[in-house]
């Protein structure tokens, strides 16, 4: 697989902020599913997914990443449509957990 780099453009602000994420439990760990309304963006979204996760409710686990912070995974998403879904699971590559499956066991808030 080829590893690529891309820099953080304002659709991917948007797609990061304004995505609600809903965590169902899978057998191989957590498994976020994310899409976005018509309403919100009618085009669709190409960039990088984050799914940040805290421990704690505040801050708000978006405000807390950074390399010391919370952990995070992320998948890279291409022309994503408007009701579709976008699936962050144990195959995304994370911080400073390589893998989801890695996290230690807990209660954690993943941004909304």
């Amino acid at each position: 697989m080829k590893n690529r780099m891309r820099s953080l453009t304002a659709p991917s602000v948007v797609f990061l902020v304004l995505f609600s994420a809903q965590a169902a439990v899978a057998q191989s760990g957590a498994r976020f599913e994310v899409s976005f309304a018509a309403a919100v963006r009618s085009q669709p979204l190409t960039g990088r997914l984050l799914v940040a996760l805290s421990s704690r409710p505040a801050p708000e686990p978006r405000m807390a990443f950074s390399f010391t912070g919370v952990p995070a995974f992320a998948v890279d998403v291409e022309q994503l449509q408007p009701g579709a879904v976008a699936v962050v699971d144990d195959k995304a590559l994370g911080y400073p957990f390589m893998r989801m499956k890695d996290l230690p066991p807990g209660d954690y808030f993943a941004q909304r």
